[in-house]
Formats: C-alpha cells, structure tokens, sequence
C-alpha cells in the first residue's frame, strides 16, 4: 500500500497487477504525516490547524481525536515506540510534548 497526502487529501493506494489502484480518502489539510503501527495510528500534521489523529482500516480512516496548540504546527515528530508526540509551533521557538494514548 502507498499513502500519500498533500493539500487538501490524504489517500491511500493499493499495487494490483503491476498499477496502483486509488483506495480509501480523506479531505484533510496535510502538511506531513506519520503512519504508525500498520496504519492503527495516523498522525496528520496540519499546520495552522494542528495535528489529528486517525485510524486506517478495511473501511478507511477514522478520525480518533487531534490537538490544537496555539499558532499551529509547524514540526511534528513521533518517538520510536509511538507513545510521545513532539511539535514546534509556527509562532515561536518552543515545543510541546504529547503523550499518545
């Protein structure tokens, strides 16, 4: 599967007999994402508008919940056992810490 987003999307692809297939979609401002735990967890940053958290299934994405830290997102970045989010704001030198429950 190939999952791509960009202004405005965030899709998903399947590889079927040598071509890629459009699959599942969602309309959603996406400046980077990190897919996480085979799609269980999908982090979307969206700048101005924070970072939102979905889940990826048979059915599609699911929306799970987000964070809205004040002036938006600039940065996000995901520890390696995907428990602790970390974003820089677009309005400062600081950075936010989140627990991923």
């Amino acid at each position: 599967m190939l999952a791509i987003g960009g202004m405005g999307y965030l899709g998903t692809f399947r590889y079927v007999g040598g071509k890629f297939e459009a699959g599942h979609e969602t309309s959603i401002a996406v400046r980077d994402f990190v897919w996480l735990d085979e799609g269980r967890l999908v982090l979307v940053n969206q700048g101005l508008h924070g970072v939102s958290a979905y889940s990826y299934g048979e059915g599609g994405f699911s929306k799970l919940g987000e964070v809205k830290p004040v002036g938006g997102v600039s940065q996000m970045a995901v520890s390696k056992d995907g428990k602790s989010m970390a974003v820089t704001g677009q309005e400062g030198v600081g950075v936010s810490v989140y627990a991923i429950t």
